[in-house]
């Protein structure tokens, strides 16, 4: 976490909020995933407008952000794996008063939902088209044990919870 912190100092980010967690079961309250409980409290520090990144603690910072690039209500990072590929994921957001996450990977107001998965991914570090405001890296290897566990429990969840959104009518958006 310290790596984490000193990335964000280290390339001009100012305010931090640190939400420190771990997730011992999988669901919280009323169904909703406890890291999207836990994630939702840092939210209430914003502002109408204010952008923020979400950043885990296996991750680091390692360019200042572009602000030209802050466009919309979302930017994407470029995410560098430890495997030495890459992937672009929406982690740079425009707070809206009212918005949440509902999942790891989803977060909105109303009706309205972002997925926040990743976009695209450079499939061996081929160059990719879409423009990116800052570059994480992320530090660890894939998932082990019980990560691996919660991480299929996570992605069987957020499409549960994606069809359910969809059938009450709302809506889903992304980069692709």
């Amino acid at each position: 976490m310290t790596d984490t912190v000193e990335s964000l100092r280290d390339n001009g980010i100012e305010d931090i909020i640190v939400i420190r967690a771990t997730i011992k079961g999988f669901d919280g309250p009323f169904g909703v995933s406890t890291e999207a409980v836990l994630r939702n409290k840092y939210l209430k520090n914003l502002k109408d407008g204010e952008w923020f990144l979400s950043i885990d603690s296996d991750e680091i910072l390692t360019t200042t952000v572009d602000n030209r690039k802050l466009k919309g209500d979302t930017a994407l990072v470029k995410m560098e794996l430890a495997d030495g590929d890459f992937c672009l994921v929406p982690r740079l957001i425009r707070y809206q008063e009212g918005m949440r996450y509902i999942t790891h990977y989803l977060i909105g107001q109303k009706s309205v939902y972002q997925n926040l998965s990743f976009v695209s991914t450079s499939f061996n570090n081929k160059k990719c088209d879409l423009p990116y405001a800052a570059t994480i890296k992320h530090l660890r290897e894939g998932h082990t044990g019980k990560e691996k566990i919660w991480k299929e429990y996570q992605r069987k969840r957020e499409k549960r919870v994606e069809k359910k959104i969809k059938s009450k009518g709302g809506v889903i958006v992304g980069f692709c």
